[in-house]
């Protein structure tokens, strides 16, 4: 299997992830926080290089926000942990298909 359809598989389960695992995590507020990770969707699943791109700088705001919701002493369901490693597969997949799909 193509390197580039293991990423871009990788970055579209990430970010479908992230949007269902934060919606499930914190309810309303989730769901709403949520409604940015729709924007690249259509990008992404037609495999534009700039959506990868940018959506890689979106998935940071996600990753801050969660880890640092994991690293505070506190009660968290599963789906708070599911949505982070979410997040960190869209963000791999998102950076390791640019680099792969690149003109040498």
């Amino acid at each position: 299997m193509n390197h580039a359809i293991i990423f871009q598989l990788l970055a579209q389960g990430g970010c479908l992830g992230l949007f269902v695992f934060l919606g499930l995590g914190y309810g309303t507020p989730g769901w709403l926080a949520a409604i940015p990770l729709l924007l690249p969707l259509p990008g992404l699943l037609m495999r534009r290089r700039y959506t990868f791109a940018w959506t890689s700088m979106l998935v940071i705001f996600y990753l801050g926000w969660l880890a640092s919701e994991v690293a505070a002493p506190q009660n968290l369901s599963w789906s708070v942990y599911a949505a982070l490693g979410s997040a960190l597969a869209c963000f791999i997949g998102c950076l390791m298909y640019v680099r792969v799909t690149r003109k040498t």
